[in-house]
């Protein structure tokens, strides 16, 4: 893939250009994106990557730490294996706890939980929402370290060595 005619400029607003001006268009699933020829289209954020880093190795994808995928700053990708990426993702919306990675059981016990290789494990049954959230962002942290997305992001940070 020939990426001579593109720089990477964090003024444009895809911080992509091509030949000096801003290039991309927002695609349905709200990543910016670009056409290499009449052929192939790409993601921004990937072009990025191989323009700073070189190409990107089988098995990986490029990941925006932020969630934000209109973020494409370089200080904001990072290499991550498909696993990886996928814990990265936001809440749900349809979450009847509202927290990640915790759903109210029949009984209206607030159950934590980690999906680990497909399958989801439970950790325990607690009468409130916040002790359950708490209980699976210690263990989500063990599990998925940087890649995971948190409850509390601020005590993962200071209390488990994020």
């Amino acid at each position: 893939m020939d990426l001579s005619r593109f720089k990477y400029d964090e003024t444009s607003p895809s911080c992509l250009t091509r030949d000096g001006l801003p290039v991309g268009w927002l695609s349905k699933n709200g990543y910016w994106v670009i056409k290499l020829n009449k052929k192939t289209k790409t993601t921004v954020h990937r072009v990025i990557w191989q323009l700073l880093n070189g190409p990107v190795q089988d098995g990986l994808v490029v990941d925006h730490i932020d969630r934000n995928k209109l973020n494409n700053r370089i200080s904001n990708l990072r290499l991550a294996t498909y696993s990886q990426n996928g814990t990265n993702r936001s809440k749900r919306k349809n979450t009847a706890s509202g927290m990640i990675g915790v759903y109210i059981d029949n009984r209206g016990k607030f159950i934590p939980y980690l999906v680990i290789n497909g399958k989801r494990k439970s950790l325990g049954a607690y009468k409130s929402k916040y002790d359950a959230a708490l209980r699976r962002d210690m263990a989500a942290w063990r599990v998925y370290g940087e890649y995971g997305n948190y409850n509390y992001p601020d005590f993962v940070k200071a209390y488990l060595g994020k």
